[in-house]
């Protein structure tokens, strides 16, 4: 009697916040953010594949209220993939297959304009954001949930600690 045992692909996804200049993005406003006035992110998801080549790659994240998605992508042939509906305010990015041992980057620009209420704390700058994708060996679909990004921007050398909203 054969046994044959089949184990998902890992993958891992991670998603990081920067006000200083990133992929060519170059972002404006003023550090730390100002209630009324915008400010500028550049947001950073990289899915990165560590077993068997995956199919339908897929990246979600909902952006808050004041929260707007800048038409500013990086690569620019990534564009193309990359959507955003006004009404639940969802973006997603269909990245395509993702063979083993890959990886995929893909960096977008928000412009945060914080509100009173947000004076005194971090902001939001992007809700948590999941990757789905199909396991081509397994055939299961594998997913990652990573949280949300604020102004912390803990990845940042240049800005990290500088997110407390005037």
């Amino acid at each position: 009697q054969e046994f044959v045992t089949k184990i998902n692909s890992q993958i891992d996804f991670m998603q990081k916040a920067y006000r200083a200049t990133t992929n060519g993005i170059e972002n404006f406003g003023p550090i730390p953010p100002k209630v009324g006035e915008s400010t500028s992110y550049a947001i950073v998801w990289e899915v990165e594949n560590y077993l068997n080549n995956l199919k339908n790659v897929r990246v979600k994240a909902t952006l808050p209220q004041n929260v707007s998605l800048v038409d500013n992508i990086f690569p620019e042939n990534e564009a193309s993939h990359f959507s955003f509906d006004t009404k639940s305010r969802e973006i997603i990015w269909s990245s395509g297959d993702l063979s083993s041992g890959s990886s995929n980057t893909l960096t977008f620009q928000v412009v945060l304009t914080p509100i009173s209420f947000q004076s005194a704390s971090t902001a939001q700058l992007i809700g948590q954001a999941t990757v789905f994708a199909e396991d081509e060996f397994t055939n299961a679909t594998i997913q990652k949930t990573v949280s949300g990004a604020n102004t912390s921007l803990p990845d940042d050398k240049d800005n990290s600690g500088g997110g407390i909203v005037q």
